[in-house]
């Protein structure tokens, strides 16, 4: 009899605590996460209006914004005043900024935060700047040598690679001449990363300004691959005053989450070094080719070299990019689809395709292109595409196997994901490159 009533009773508490969960306390609630909660109620002081939207936990481990009501399409979900915004310009008479930022030409942003953090208790955004993330461990900037060891002897390890001694350069250059900013190199990297990953580029005033933009920061980003989550729009407008609106693009349903869609010409080398993850469903590599010193004389009269460099050569959705070199000349720079078209850079520093007839001048305007020279160009492309290719650190068997078992967005499939696609475009360019040299060496 006692066990029954005390089943009763259980039974009793288990519900009223369900209701109060559910029905009489908001199911979305960041209590348990007192550093997001002081940041909710800090909004408010820099006049920041969310509307059917909170901030919690998602299912794969990291926070997300999320609908805690059926929202319509068009529907207001941020309404971010400029006193609520932190932008490149913010501050921008400061001396420390200043001298960041000359530093940090490509990264202004990043020379606010770093004097934000250098007085994040005097600073107001310091309850969102505790917000923020602190583990960037699948970042490029903290890949561990265990797990650069998956990349070894790829591209992708030469990109990431020079991702990470570029911002280490820049944080020694920073420590060395703006003694007030004296982070380690942990947390310079740290606030980097928050400065690629939170940051929103927007025109305002017709000028494109970088800037970061509390709760919307808080969207995770979705596959181009997936237009259907596309659920955004974002703009600048003065209504009001000059402000930042996120809108809905589409109905989302209570309890869904809300995406953000990054540029979607990234491929996923971008989503790896500026974010810390990949796309299972994406398939893109960006690969940059760099070739030791090529001249070549096309008439034997004339020291003219066609082509004098071939200094990079790209790789975005299995199209090929170069850039030509010609010394006393801007570097250009000319797309070539996955046929590999040939490219050339004349002295004058006009650019023009090859025909398919390489000794066909049909007309005037055409000049003269060389045979050898496109030839030697297709050689270079196939030679460096198998030399990587034969260094590669495992095989396509074994990594279709591993990215069947292994759980996505990890760093470890990330990096395996990564070197697989690589080698795909490696042996597609091989193909295509050296084919078009056989076909070459017919026609003379």
């Amino acid at each position: 009899m006692i066990l029954r009533y005390a089943l009763i009773v259980s039974t009793i508490i288990l519900g009223i605590a369900i209701l109060w969960r559910y029905v009489f306390t908001d199911p979305f609630s960041n209590e348990e996460d007192e550093v997001v909660a002081e940041f909710e109620r800090w909004l408010p002081k820099v006049n920041l209006v969310t509307s059917g939207v909170k901030i919690r936990m998602t299912d794969y481990g990291i926070k997300g914004l999320f609908a805690t009501r059926d929202l319509k399409q068009g529907h207001l979900i941020i309404d971010a005043p400029m006193e609520s915004l932190i932008p490149e310009n913010l501050e921008s008479d400061d001396p420390i900024i200043q001298k960041a930022q000359k530093i940090l030409s490509d990264n202004r942003l990043l020379g606010v935060i770093l004097y934000q953090e250098a007085k994040r208790n005097n600073s107001k955004f310091a309850p969102y700047l505790n917000s923020l993330p602190t583990d960037f461990l699948t970042f490029a900037l903290f890949l561990q040598p265990k797990e650069l060891e998956l990349i070894n002897n790829t591209i992708t390890y030469d990109l990431v690679d020079q991702h990470r001694r570029s911002i280490g350069n820049s944080y020694t250059q920073i420590i060395s001449a703006i003694p007030e900013l004296n982070f380690t190199k942990e947390e310079y990297f740290l606030y980097f990363a928050h400065a690629l990953s939170r940051c929103l580029g927007i025109m305002i005033n017709n000028r494109k300004v970088h800037t970061m933009v509390p709760v919307f920061d808080m969207m995770n980003a979705h596959s181009p691959e997936r237009p259907d989550r596309h659920m955004v729009r974002t703009y600048f407008t003065t209504q009001g005053g000059p402000r930042i609106h996120v809108r809905t693009t589409k109905a989302i349903r209570a309890g869904e989450e809300i995406y953000n869609m990054y540029d979607p010409r990234f491929t996923n080398t971008d989503y790896l070094i500026d974010y810390g993850f990949v796309f299972p469903e994406l398939n893109t590599v960006k690969l940059k080719f760099v070739f030791d010193y090529l001249e070549i004389d096309w008439n034997k009269n004339e020291k003219i070299a066609i082509l004098r460099k071939i200094e990079n050569v790209e790789v975005y959705n299995e199209q090929a990019h170069v850039f030509i070199k010609n010394s006393g000349n801007k570097a250009q720079y000319m797309s070539l689809y996955s046929a590999v078209r040939v490219i050339y850079y004349r002295t004058d520093g006009n650019m023009s395709k090859i025909d398919k007839d390489l000794t066909e001048n049909k007309e005037k305007q055409v000049p003269f292109i060389d045979y050898y020279n496109e030839r030697e160009a297709m050689k270079a492309i196939a030679d460096y595409c198998a030399g990587k290719l034969k260094h590669f650190p495992s095989t396509t068997d074994q990594d279709e196997l591993l990215l069947k078992i292994i759980t996505p967005y990890t760093t470890r499939y990330n990096l395996i994901k990564l070197r697989n696609d690589e080698r795909r475009v490696l042996n597609q360019l091989y193909t295509e490159t050296y084919s078009r040299y056989k076909e070459m060496l017919k026609l003379k």
